[in-house]
């Protein structure tokens, strides 16, 4: 382990270094750009072609990243913004050096001051942070960031044509998971037609080839909330010419409509998610 004193040595040199390169208009070599300062240099081979400032740097804050160097990360994504350049491609790498290093609170910072100046975080950006504050036990915090993403337009959980149906599909788990929370935080009234379905995948392009969701999903709702949310796989009865059998989804969960308007009535006061229809639209 290097030294506190030592580190930040190797940070001054770092940023002295950036600053100088940044100034050249010509394009920057990532490999010499970090070699000798901040972080060993690992995962960027010596033959890396030059490449254009704001790469060079997108590209050097990666590698802080995968060293967990998170406050060279995030001096380096200063500099970027100090000289002008646009901080979008550093910046899910900045966000995710924070994460692995379990500083959720600047990863976070990140994410409201970019969103502040009017900068679109990618959805890698929110992934990060997300999961950084969930590891954290900082649900509050998730939440919040999920809540952006969804005014954001990065974060979409509704599948289109198929009612009351959220698809989780390109989610991660901490996400998903955060999905469904604000689900039935924010989007769930008494005006509801049909049961809800979570579509989570079977997992066929998992690593393991197992569902990674559904696990997840299901433990959310059947034991972190309070009180528990029944829910069941979607299955349907499938007859033929000799006889019937149960067909169930492997990838997708349904909460049946009387369960959901009972946890409603437990959870939430009557006023925050009844819908009166107008006068014109009753029978």
């Amino acid at each position: 382990m290097r030294g506190l004193a030592g580190f930040f040595l190797l940070l001054f040199q770092a940023t002295e270094a950036v600053l100088a390169l940044a100034l050249d208009p010509r394009r920057l070599d990532v490999a010499e750009l970090l070699r000798g300062h901040c972080i060993p240099i690992t995962t960027v081979p010596p033959s890396t072609p030059p490449k254009p400032a704001a790469a060079a740097f997108a590209n050097a804050i990666r590698a802080c990243a995968d060293a967990r160097e998170w406050q060279g990360a995030c001096g380096l994504l200063e500099s970027m913004d100090e000289r002008s350049l646009d901080i979008r491609g550093g910046l899910a790498a900045a966000v995710r050096a924070c994460a692995v290093a379990g500083q959720w609170e600047k990863g976070s910072e990140l994410i409201r001051s970019s969103r502040a100046r009017g900068i679109k975080c990618c959805v890698a950006a929110y992934t990060h942070a997300i999961k950084a504050a969930e590891d954290a036990g900082q649900y509050d915090e998730a939440m919040a960031l999920y809540s952006y993403g969804v005014e954001d337009g990065i974060f979409s959980h509704w599948l289109e044509d198929e009612p009351l149906t959220i698809d989780l599909h390109g989610f991660s788990v901490h996400t998903a998971a955060c999905a469904i929370r604000y689900v039935l935080m924010h989007e769930l009234s008494n005006y509801l037609e049909s049961d809800l379905r979570i579509v989570t995948g079977a997992g066929r392009h998992s690593t393991r080839k197992k569902p990674v969701l559904l696990p997840r999903i299901k433990q959310l709702l059947s034991e972190e909330l309070q009180p528990p949310l029944r829910v069941d796989h979607e299955w349907e009865t499938v007859c033929d010419a000799r006889d019937c059998k149960v067909d169930t989804n492997p990838g997708c969960l349904v909460v049946r409509l009387e369960d959901l308007f009972a946890w409603l009535a437990q959870t939430k006061p009557y006023e925050t998610y009844v819908i009166s229809l107008p006068a014109a639209c009753s029978p």
